[in-house]
């Protein structure tokens, strides 16, 4: 998946966290990771800004 990404002009990217377990995201849940669900925010708004989605 990533060489196919690497091969297109989506400017995406493919980002693990480790150590976020499912959910990491839903403030509401116990497996919500602050640090982590910052951090993949704020790369999905700028994808979408930069592709004039926001």
């Amino acid at each position: 998946m990533r060489a196919e990404i690497a091969k297109s002009s989506s400017g995406s990217d493919i980002v693990l966290y480790p150590d976020a377990p499912h959910g990491f995201l839903a403030d509401y849940r116990d497996t919500y990771r602050a640090d982590v669900a910052a951090d993949a925010w704020g790369r999905c708004v700028a994808w979408f800004r930069t592709h004039g989605l926001a």
